[in-house]
């Protein structure tokens, strides 16, 4: 689970390129949600959004690369909900109320994204858990290492920066099958597991 940090090709720089790359994304991402990812194809996100498919070639290397810049622009959005719930924390809560917390907003926000929890699927699909798996400096490390500094957690200078890499591991990995679980209970209790696991590692 992590974002990563694409950018397009070729940057649109006229009012019409720009609204063309944002109708090839959108109709990227109908396809996706209507469809799911195997039903993509430049030819298919072509017919959508009524544009020639060497256009689509212009800003995209090819349909990876489309579904790779529509999960990044998903990431986002929970980005920007993870911030506005981090502001709003009851800073009172007990660590692992603080944990459960985010976690289970982090969750909520990824199953109703319009389109997160495929797009996170098709990532984990492409590529290995090693490169799933996001590093300490990721906008993901940032968010736990918010949520620790909030929770009250004390990271031993010395060993900071292997015990934040090890949580974000933790984290990435059982948030993704969280995301993935389609039993809500299933996934409600992994996250659970999750706030249990980081309440003894940190305690």
């Amino acid at each position: 689970m992590a974002k990563l940090g694409l950018t397009i090709k070729k940057q649109p720089k006229q009012a019409r390129a720009k609204a063309r790359v944002e109708k090839i994304l959108s109709s990227a991402e109908r396809l996706l949600i209507s469809e799911g990812p195997e039903a993509i194809s430049t030819t298919a996100i072509a017919q959508k959004a009524n544009v020639p498919v060497g256009s689509i070639y212009q800003y995209f290397e090819d349909k990876d690369d489309i579904i790779m810049q529509l999960y990044d622009a998903a990431y986002g959005d929970i980005e920007e909900i993870m911030s506005s719930k981090l502001k709003a924390l009851d800073l009172t809560l007990s660590f692992s109320a603080v944990i459960r917390e985010v976690l289970q907003a982090f969750w909520q926000a990824a199953k109703t994204h319009r389109s997160f929890r495929q797009l996170t699927r098709w990532a984990n699909s492409k590529r290995s858990l090693w490169e799933t798996t996001p590093t300490a400096d990721s906008s993901l490390g940032q968010l736990i290492r918010k949520t620790l500094t909030i929770a009250g957690a004390k990271l031993p200078p010395q060993k900071e920066a292997v015990v934040l890499s090890t949580t974000v591991t933790i984290v990435s990995v059982l948030v993704d099958l969280a995301i993935e679980e389609q039993d809500e209970d299933k996934a409600a209790a992994i996250l659970e597991e999750l706030v249990i696991l980081l309440t003894k590692y940190f305690s």
